[in-house]
């Protein structure tokens, strides 16, 4: 139909047969993006810990699948995250 199921990645290569295994993976790691968000608004440190954790799961599907966005997105966030250690350790002083 013209629409690349992978994204044109480097996971289009394996077939079928790695698409329900993967999708389930990737799932999994969104879940956990949504628990480190979850656990940052509430203003916990292993938010940002588990948030940094999982840059490189993520990376491996942000090539993989070709997401063009993810490694903007993950630049930003990072910075947001280091702002929010500096100044929580400059509160705690």
């Amino acid at each position: 139909m013209g629409y690349p199921t992978y994204g044109e990645g480097i996971f289009e290569d394996l077939g079928v047969k790695v698409s329900v295994p993967l999708l389930v993976a990737f799932v999994v790691v969104c879940a956990a993006e949504c628990v480190a968000g979850w656990l940052l608004w509430g203003g916990r440190r292993t938010g940002s810990i588990l948030g940094l954790a999982l840059l490189p799961l993520e990376l491996v599907f942000w090539i993989g699948f070709s997401l063009p966005f993810g490694p903007v997105v993950a630049v930003a966030r990072t910075v947001l995250i280091l702002m929010s250690w500096t100044s929580a350790s400059r509160a705690q002083a």
